[in-house]
């Protein structure tokens, strides 16, 4: 694109990091979120979702905790959501972090986010089997 003298918007550089998920290159997904920033342009709630779905799939659980500790700092337009959490719990599960996957759990309930499917799913994975059957147990 830059080579054509057009310049990259935030949906453009969106797309990009997501093909970097889906191809399992979390490296350079961080490079796009950081020239976009460089570019002035703000990362979104779906910037920040899509790196950190690919710090997953590379079983990455620090970077993972560092870009949900980024958008937290963003403010409102980045605040973490569902997807966010369960995301990171993915990559703590991969990286063999299951407390580290439990923590967010709990810090997503006690900022009153409420679990999907998906969450459950992304906790229980991550946890051990004590933990795990207390979580299906809950009320």
């Amino acid at each position: 694109m830059q080579a054509d003298g057009v310049t990259p918007d935030a949906y453009a550089i969106n797309a990009a990091i997501n093909a970097c998920e889906r191809g399992g290159q979390w490296e350079e997904a961080e490079m796009l979120l950081q020239e976009m920033q460089a570019l002035g342009l703000s990362p979104d709630r779906v910037t920040y979702n899509t790196a950190i779905a690919a710090a997953a799939r590379a079983a990455q659980w620090e970077q993972s905790l560092r870009l949900l500790d980024a958008m937290r700092a963003g403010g409102e337009a980045t605040a973490p959501d569902a997807w966010s959490y369960s995301a990171a719990m993915r990559a703590c599960d991969k990286g063999g972090q299951p407390s580290a996957a439990l923590r967010l759990f709990e810090t997503m309930q006690q900022e009153g986010l409420a679990a999907s499917v998906v969450t459950y799913n992304a906790v229980l994975r991550a946890a051990e089997w004590p933990v795990a059957l207390s979580l299906l147990e809950e009320p």
